[in-house]
């Protein structure tokens, strides 16, 4: 049982670890333009 649970947390970690690497770069990438988009998706729900 043990080893049947404990595969499906390395994709968990391995998603929740890209996530962040993708939001690191895209932060370093796009720093300013990253805030005009959350205020115009804002403005698209609404």
């Amino acid at each position: 049982m043990r080893k049947k649970s404990r595969w499906y947390i390395y994709p968990i970690l391995f998603v929740v670890i890209g996530f962040g690497i993708f939001i690191a770069v895209y932060d370093i990438q796009v720093p300013k333009t990253t805030v005009q988009k959350d205020i115009s998706y804002d403005k698209l729900q609404k």
